[in-house]
C-alpha cells in the first residue's frame, strides 16, 4: 500500500477515511544511475495544498513504511480550477547543486593518510567516491547532503587515475570519472531513516522476491537489441601512449587474434566486417595488462548486443504478503513464448500508485552475443516457432473438419479476452491463516477441443518466509478440472481416482472408470450403502434404537 508524504504532511494515503487526502493523475519514474522524478495532482479543497512548497522540504514515497522515493518539487502549475500539478525530481538530483574544484587523482592525494591505506589494503575507487561525496556535502544543507553508502566497484589493479581542469558538479564528476568509465557500475539511491545513500554496485546484489510471468501477471512484452555500438577489432591504447604493439602477434584464444596493436575476432570479422574501436585506459602502464584489458572490453562489449527487456506486469504487491517491484533489484522474468527464463536486473520502474495493473518495468543490463553461431541459433529459433505454429493450425484444420464462421469468431472473442480472464483470476484470491505468512490464489484456465470444453481452476496455497530481510515464497497448488463433453460434466481434482459425472437423466460418482454410485429417474444403485439413521419405504419406517436394534415400524 502507497503512502506520500511532504515533510509531516500526509498527501494521499486509501487507507485514511478522509477524503480530502488524494491525488490524481501520479506519474512515478524510477532508474538505476539517476535521480528520478515524480508528479501527481493536488485539488483545491486538498488541506495541505498550502504548504506545499517549490526546492523546500522533500516529497516521500513509501511502499507501507519503506522509502522508495524523495525529491523536491521543483514546479507548481495552477490550472483554471485551482487544482495544482506538483512536479519533483528526485534527492540525487542535489548532486548538481555542489561544485567539484579542479584537481589530479591519485597526485593530489600522495601524503593523504586514508588514501595511502586504500592503496595499499583497500579500494582507491571506494576513496575516490567518497571523496566527491565529501566535497558535496561540505556545500549544501542537511536536507541536499547524500551519504557514501556500499561500494563494490574496483579496479583490478587497485590504481585508477582521474582529472579536471575545470570546475564540474559532484553529478558529472561521479558520471564521468565513475561510472560511465571503464570501471561501470551502477548507482543506487537508498533512502534510510538517518539519511539518503547513495551505493555504487558492480552488481545489483538484491533479488524482487515477486516474479514476471507469462499468464499469471505478464501482460506485455517487448524487446530492443542495440547493435549501433558493436565493433570487432580494438585498438587499445595506455597511459602516455602505451600499446601492445611489442607483444607476440597471433591466436589469443580460438576466436580473438592479435595482428601488430589491434586485437580482432574472427567470427566477428566474418558477420560483420571489421569495425575497429579505439579505447584508452589511462590508468593502465603495463602493456600485458593493457592486452588483457582490450582482450575483455571486445570479448564483454564489443562483441555483444545491448538488450533492454520493456514489460507490462501487474504488480501484485497490493496482495497481503507479496512485495512490490523495487528498482536495481534482479527480478526473475519466466515467459516460454518469448523464450525468458532467467533473471534480468530491474533497470526502470514506472509503479501506478492508484492502479498496481498499469506498472511498467524495464529490465536491462543484459546483453546478446551475436556471432555468426548465434544468428543461425536465432535463425533457427524463429524457423521452429513458425513451424510450431503451422503444426498448431494444421492440427486443429485436421481434427476440428469444418470449421463454422460463428466458432471462428468465438475463439477470436476468447483470444482478445486472455488479458481479462487473467487479470479476473489474479483478482479472486482468498487469505486464510497468518495474513502476513500465508495467502491463497485462484486461477482458471479455458480449454476448447474439439470434443470437449474444459474449465481448470488451480488454486495455489502460498507461504511467505522471510530469509535474511527478503520475502521467499514457497507454493502448494490444487487443480480443480470440469470438462463438458458428450457424456456430460464431469467434475474431479487433479490426480484424484474419484470423479463425479453430471448429464440430464443422471448423477453419476465414478472411482478408477467404475460407477460406485449413480441416481436416475428410475432410482438409486449403489455398491454399497450406509444408513446413518433410519430409512422411509412408503409408510415403512427402518431405524437403530440406542442398543443399535433394527426397529421396524
Amino acid at each position: 500500500m502507497y503512502q506520500l508524504k511532504y515533510k509531516n504532511y500526509i498527501l494521499y494515503d486509501p487507507r485514511l477515511a478522509d477524503e480530502k487526502l488524494i491525488v490524481r493523475d501520479p506519474s512515478v519514474k524510477l532508474a538505476v544511475s539517476k535521480a528520478g522524478e515524480m508528479s501527481f495532482t493536488v485539488d483545491a479543497e486538498h488541506p495541505y495544498l498550502s504548504n506545499l512548497r517549490r526546492m523546500s522540504g522533500l516529497v516521500e514515497l513509501l511502499d507501507g513504511t519503506f522509502p522508495i522515493y524523495r525529491g523536491r518539487i521543483t514546479s507548481d502549475i495552477k490550472d483554471f480550477y485551482g487544482a495544482h500539478k506538483i512536479e519533483t525530481e528526485g534527492i540525487m538530483a542535489a548532486l548538481n547543486d555542489s561544485i567539484i574544484p579542479p584537481f589530479n587523482f591519485p597526485e593530489d592525494f600522495a601524503e593523504d593518510a586514508s588514501y595511502k591505506a586504500a592503496a595499499a589494503s583497500g579500494n582507491v575507487v571506494d576513496f575516490f567516491f567518497r571523496w566527491i561525496l565529501a566535497q558535496h556535502n561540505s556545500q549544501v544543507s542537511t536536507e541536499q547532503q547524500i551519504k557514501p553508502g556500499v561500494v563494490t566497484v574496483s579496479d583490478p589493479n587497485n590504481y585508477i587515475t582521474r582529472g579536471s581542469e575545470e570546475y564540474a558538479t559532484a553529478m558529472t564528476t561521479i558520471s564521468d570519472k565513475l561510472f560511465k568509465s571503464s570501471l561501470g557500475g551502477n548507482l543506487l539511491i537508498r533512502y534510510e531513516n538517518d539519511g539518503n545513500y547513495l551505493d555504487y554496485y558492480a552488481a545489483l546484489p538484491l533479488t524482487n522476491t515477486q516474479t514476471v510471468k507469462f499468464a499469471e501477471n505478464l501482460l506485455d512484452l517487448s524487446s530492443e537489441t542495440d547493435g549501433a555500438d558493436i565493433y570487432t577489432a580494438i585498438l587499445p591504447e595506455g597511459k602516455d601512449g602505451l600499446t601492445i604493439g611489442n607483444l607476440p602477434d597471433g591466436d589469443l584464444t580460438d576466436d580473438l587474434v592479435k595482428s601488430g596493436k589491434i586485437i580482432y575476432s574472427k567470427s566477428g570479422v566474418a558477420t560483420y566486417g571489421r569495425i575497429t574501436r579505439h579505447i584508452k585506459w589511462d590508468d593502465v602502464t603495463v602493456d600485458t595488462n593493457l592486452r588483457a584489458k582490450a582482450k575483455a572490453s571486445l570479448a564483454d562489449n564489443g562483441l555483444s548486443m545491448p538488450e533492454t527487456i520493456t514489460c507490462k506486469a501487474v504488480d501484485l504487491g497490493w496482495q497481503e504478503g507479496v512485495q512490490h517491484f523495487r528498482v536495481g533489484r534482479m527480478t526473475a522474468l519466466v515467459s516460454t513464448p518469448h523464450g525468458y527464463s532467467a533473471s534480468y536486473p530491474l533497470m526502470e520502474l514506472a509503479p501506478d500508485i492508484l492502479d498496481p495493473g498499469n506498472t511498467q518495468i524495464t529490465l536491462g543490463g543484459t546483453s546478446r552475443t551475436y556471432t555468426g553461431s548465434q544468428i543461425d541459433a536465432d535463425r533457427k529459433t524463429n524457423e521452429r516457432i513458425e513451424n510450431t505454429r503451422a503444426e498448431l493450425i494444421e492440427r486443429v484444420d485436421d481434427s476440428a473438419g469444418q470449421v463454422t464462421q460463428t466458432t471462428t469468431q468465438q475463439i477470436t472473442d476468447l483470444q482478445q479476452n486472455v488479458k481479462s480472464i487473467i487479470l479476473s483470476a489474479l483478482e479472486n484470491y482468498v487469505e486464510t491463516g497468518d495474513f502476513g505468512s500465508y495467502k491463497e490464489e485462484v486461477s482458471t484456465r479455458l480449454s476448447v477441443l474439439t470434443d470437449q470444453l474444459g474449465i481448470d481452476i488451480t488454486k495455489v496455497t502460498e507461504r511467505i518466509d522471510d530469509v535474511d530481510g527478503d520475502l521467499q515464497a514457497k507454493y502448494e497448488s490444487i487443480t480443480k478440472a470440469f470438462r463438458f463433453t458428450d457424456v456430460g460434466l464431469i467434475i474431479g481434482e487433479s490426480g484424484n481416482e474419484v470423479l463425479l459425472r453430471l448429464d440430464n437423466d443422471i448423477l453419476q460418482f465414478v472411482r478408477n472408470n467404475t460407477p460406485e454410485l449413480q441416481i436416475t429417474a428410475e432410482g438409486v444403485e449403489a455398491k454399497r450403502l450406509k444408513v446413518l439413521s433410519s430409512i422411509s419405504i412408503g409408510n415403512v419406517i427402518m431405524q437403530a434404537d440406542d442398543n443399535d436394534d433394527v426397529i421396524v415400524s
